[in-house]
């Protein structure tokens, strides 16, 4: 025999209350969410990495390049919105397209 049973303990169990159960815990917060501002640019062949490494020096990842409508590449960029000098971006965008137009 393995021992007297009269001196076995059961083991404690705490339960809470259902209501407690499916609560979050108070440390948790909700994720903000993301925001995304978004840029499609024209690559020239010969200098695609000076550009977007110019983009990605500015904040913008890349996301996809595909062909554009007249045969030549255009990129897809995107980054999180935000103030100050991360959208300095645009107005450098706006000048890109217009080099851009001229050279064709």
């Amino acid at each position: 025999m393995l021992g007297d049973a009269s001196k076995v303990r059961p083991a404690r169990v705490r339960v809470r209350p259902r209501a407690q159960m499916l609560r979050a815990p108070s440390n948790l917060r909700e994720p903000e969410m993301i925001t995304w501002e978004y840029l499609t640019t024209p690559l020239l062949i010969h200098n695609t990495a000076a550009i977007l490494n110019n983009w990605g020096k500015q904040g913008w990842e890349l996301v996809q390049v595909v062909t554009g409508p007249e045969g030549g590449l255009v990129a897809y960029l995107k980054r999180p919105t935000g103030g100050g000098a991360a959208n300095a971006g645009l107005g450098a965008a706006e000048t890109a397209a217009k080099q851009f137009e001229g050279q064709q």
